[in-house]
């Protein structure tokens, strides 16, 4: 969080070093007017052709490589709870 608010502040002091009034960039129509475009085609190539297959990859990513992981720590954290002698046992050598 902090580095963030540090890197707005130094997009503020760019800004103003290169003399850019930010006040006037805010109520310039024409540059409202492009952002929102770029911001309606944006969420249009998202809506359209990038959400389903993120959504794919990221449950597969889950079901595939996430959750078997936990479920193995939490089938060793029972096994040891339980005393299985397999998981967590030593060996001492006399």
């Amino acid at each position: 969080m902090i580095r963030l608010l540090i890197i707005f502040v130094l997009v503020v002091v760019l800004l103003s070093l290169l003399g850019v009034n930010i006040v006037s960039l805010l109520n310039n129509k024409t540059l409202r007017d492009n952002f929102s475009f770029i911001w309606n085609w944006t969420k249009h190539i998202w809506i359209t052709y990038l959400k389903a297959p993120v959504a794919r990859a990221a449950i597969f990513i889950w079901e595939e490589g996430i959750k078997p992981v936990f479920q193995l720590l939490k089938d060793r954290n029972n096994a040891s709870n339980e005393g299985d002698a397999r998981i967590g046992r030593t060996i001492s050598i006399t």
